[in-house]
């Protein structure tokens, strides 16, 4: 049986904030996917990460960034984020943005489905009551069109279930490793692997675009450390939900940055959204008491 967490509400908070940078990023890779291969766009995503890990490390110490007590499960990490991350990006390029991450939101069902054999979770009918309510919120504000039924719908769920075993793998290492380490080595081999693609399709940046690009896989990184360290103060099973949240910073973004309205479909099932997260708190706090 896995140890209590210790922290939910904390965690939460950190996984809302990474959510906040990621819906920010999403809308940024699908303008990249118009004009750069996807396999650049990936390899260049975590190249920029490994690379600010390595530039902190005069400041963070070296032991802390390069040390690690769980090599393969790192690698293991690593080919799945880059599954998840390339994936994601294919999918923004021949699917329209809401439903490539409506689509992605079917990773917090998978999460919560295997943390419970591979983590020992305990997750009550209440959770699953939850998660399934909070889907049926992202289903309300994207309402998926039918175009999602092509082949192409396989990209998006593939991401979701790689990303699902990401966050798995994470909260195991978490125990293992710490945030630093958890993040270069998947981002190292994310790299190495990418990087077996990306010369053979390689179109040389502008300069501004690749500035764009660089400070892209920075933030990436930041993001993934949010989550990592999310991971690692509640369970899976209750942070994964929390990905539905990346809808309503959306559509707050929308409004805010391009003047977008909101319908009142958006509205109540930002509310469904919303709702869900603060029932899955409570009913992690419930547990921690019992």
């Amino acid at each position: 049986m896995s140890p209590a967490p210790s922290h939910p509400l904390l965690g939460v908070g950190l996984m809302l904030l990474a959510v906040l940078m990621g819906s920010s990023l999403d809308a940024m890779a699908k303008w990249f996917t118009q004009h750069y291969p996807v396999p650049q766009i990936v390899c260049i995503r975590f190249g920029a990460q490994a690379a600010v890990l390595l530039a902190l490390a005069p400041w963070i110490g070296r032991r802390a960034v390069l040390t690690t007590r769980a090599p393969r499960i790192h690698v293991a990490r690593g080919v799945a984020m880059i599954g998840a991350s390339a994936l994601f990006v294919a999918a923004l390029s021949v699917l329209p943005l809401a439903t490539s991450v409506v689509l992605g939101q079917t990773s917090p069902l998978i999460a919560a489905a295997i943390a419970v054999p591979l983590l020992g979770e305990r997750v009550t009918a209440r959770h699953w009551l939850y998660v399934l309510l909070g889907f049926a919120g992202v289903v309300i504000v994207l309402r998926p069109a039918p175009e999602i039924f092509g082949w192409s719908v396989v990209l998006p769920i593939g991401s979701a279930a790689c990303f699902a075993l990401y966050q798995v793998m994470t909260k195991h290492v978490a125990t293992i490793d710490s945030a630093v380490p958890s993040l270069f080595y998947p981002s190292l081999v994310g790299c190495v692997l990418a990087l077996c693609v990306a010369p053979f399709v390689w179109i040389w940046p502008t300069p501004i675009h690749g500035a764009i690009m660089l400070a892209h896989g920075a933030l990436c990184g930041m993001a993934h450390l949010l989550i990592i360290r999310a991971l690692t103060l509640s369970s899976v099973s209750l942070m994964a939900p929390f990905g539905y949240a990346g809808l309503i910073w959306a559509a707050m973004l929308g409004v805010v940055v391009f003047g977008e309205r909101l319908d009142a479909a958006t509205v109540i099932g930002g509310v469904v959204i919303a709702l869900s997260g603060i029932l899955l708190a409570r009913e992690a706090v419930r547990r921690n008491r019992t």
